[in-house]
């Protein structure tokens, strides 16, 4: 809120609440939202809702959300039944409902899935006429945004406990929030708006801009800088690897790249990555409707990149991610694990498994390119979409002196060789005669990952034990700490990135605060350690 003489000015956020009295002056900007107000003659007051879509795909969580119609209209219902007045004393008003992203042809089929415009009106109409409201007046439809204006002016006539602005219940997105700004830039209208519903979904992300391709981008950045930038790389005008390297020597900024899975579609995507990109989805390649029903992986990334913003210099040129300072935003320190000279140890290493997730492409060059060719094998998930490991891994293998590839079913684990497992499938170590290979399966996701750091390390514990070392890198989330806890726990050497050169210390803080760590290096000390151990 921010005081104007005698009027307080409340912008409210998209999923947003507010209901109260007093001399205040609500204010909010639609789109293929609406916002539904409602106000008491007599009283004085009233409150509104703006709600971004008309209901869930999925079953509700125990929490609501005021991004969804009923569950916003709800909430406002409930604060007038607090005061003691009629629900049927308010007036009732809506508004937004525009058409945001129409076609190519400047056409959007009316009940089509992208007519996100008419499925919330027609919500917001279906919730007042089954709380026997009628709306005294309509401001709906149009193209483009709309701003939506209610004033409160107190006259005395609610209870003390009342009159202070009631903001949304814990959990919900209110004005005191502030949610992961993102843009979204694609050359495809339809495109920006599959993404940005996606995004929209997310109470801790907002979608504040949208650009057809980088110079457009970068005229509402200078105006607006995002936290995050959702990029396209085949654009017009200008492509987004071009514009990502402008960028990063400007003004370095998280960048998730969007991407097509195709050969050429993969091999821009790791030249991407190689110039800063913190992450990379996978374009739909199924129907819209269902990527728009199913876990995209979109916003996980966003908040990845979020997260490795935290340590972007915004001066200056552009700082490698695999050495920037980049601690986990909003955390106290985890004590580092010992990082002592490490001892030789008593039998020899035969394989090593390595997991990483955001900032890891980085990470793993500046440690396999320092490898000798006699080390010892080595399996690794790198958290990345299907057909990206192969281009990863040919890229990785261009630049190492020991072979790197995708892994196959059945491939064997010897020296000098790293396998990175396929995306979209789980890679596990299995025994094989006298020595090691990789089981590939078509397993399910764990910890929402597939392939999945835990399930490579517990299956190293399992095949390999005090014969294997483990290492766990950069990344977001907790994939890999109980797999390397258990490695620990049959006699491997473990260690860890240490939080100076992660771009996101995640799963590397999380392994640390499980005891599963016996040494946090950074990526010189991890390449020397790992080229102590020939094949034994």
């Amino acid at each position: 809120m921010i005081a104007a003489g005698a009027v307080t000015e409340v912008y409210l956020q998209p999923g947003g609440l507010w209901f109260g009295d007093g001399d205040v002056r609500l204010r909010t900007l639609l789109g293929s939202c609406v916002a539904i107000t409602l106000w008491h003659p007599r009283q004085r007051c009233g409150g509104m809702c703006h709600f971004m879509l008309p209901g869930r795909s999925a079953a509700p969580l125990a929490a609501p959300d005021g991004r969804y119609a009923a569950e916003a209209m709800d909430w406002l219902v409930q604060r007038v039944a607090a005061t003691g007045l009629r629900l049927v004393e308010f007036q009732a008003k809506l508004f937004g409902g525009g058409r945001m992203y129409p076609d190519g042809g400047g056409r959007l089929p009316s009940g089509s899935m992208f007519a996100v415009h008419e499925r919330n009106v027609d919500a917001a109409r279906a919730l007042l006429s089954g709380h026997r409201l009628v709306a005294v007046a309509e401001h709906l439809g149009g193209r483009g945004a709309s701003r939506t204006p209610l004033r409160t002016r107190h006259r005395g006539g609610l209870a003390a406990a009342h009159r202070a602005p009631a903001t949304a219940p814990d959990g919900w997105r209110d004005q005191r929030m502030k949610p992961i700004r993102v843009m979204v830039v694609d050359d495809s209208a339809v495109m920006r708006q599959v993404l940005s519903e996606v995004l929209a979904r997310e109470r801790d992300i907002e979608v504040v801009a949208t650009a057809s391709d980088p110079l457009f981008a970068r005229e509402k950045m200078a105006r607006d800088w995002p936290d995050v930038l959702v990029l396209d790389i085949e654009m017009p005008r200008m492509d987004g690897l071009t514009f990502l390297r402008k960028l990063m020597a400007e003004r370095p900024t998280p960048v998730v790249i969007c991407s097509t899975l195709t050969d050429r579609g993969a091999d821009a995507t790791m030249q991407a990555l190689a110039a800063g990109a913190v992450e990379v989805v996978l374009k739909p390649t199924i129907g819209l409707r269902e990527f728009l029903s199913q876990d995209s992986g979109i916003p996980d990334a966003v908040r990845a990149a979020a997260r490795a913003g935290a340590g972007m210099s915004h001066t200056g040129p552009a700082v490698r991610p695999s050495a920037r300072m980049a601690p986990t935003a909003g955390h106290a320190p985890v004590p580092a694990a010992a990082s002592a000279p490490l001892a030789p140890v008593s039998h020899p290493v035969q394989v090593i498994a390595i997991g990483a997730s955001t900032g890891g492409t980085q990470a793993l060059e500046a440690v396999l390119t320092g490898l000798p060719v006699g080390c010892a094998g080595i399996v690794v998930v790198q958290h990345m979409p299907q057909r990206f490991t192969a281009a990863f891994a040919g890229r990785l293998n261009a630049l190492s002196r020991i072979e790197v590839r995708e892994a196959r079913h059945g491939d064997a684990v010897r020296p000098g060789l790293a396998l990175v497992a396929p995306g979209g499938r789980q890679m596990e170590l299995v025994r094989s005669g006298g020595g090691y290979a990789v089981s590939v399966t078509d397993g399910p996701p764990v910890n929402r990952h597939r392939p999945s750091v835990d399930v490579l390390f517990e299956s190293t514990a399992r095949a390999a034990g005090r014969h294997a070392l483990g290492v766990i890198m950069t990344g977001m989330g907790n994939d890999g700490a109980r797999g390397l806890l258990r490695m620990r726990e049959t006699g491997a050497v473990t260690l860890a990135q240490d939080e100076a050169s992660c771009v996101v210390y995640g799963m590397p803080r999380e392994a640390v605060k499980l005891g599963a760590v016996q040494h946090s290096l950074g990526l010189s000390a991890i390449a020397r350690e790992l080229g102590r151990h020939a094949a034994g």
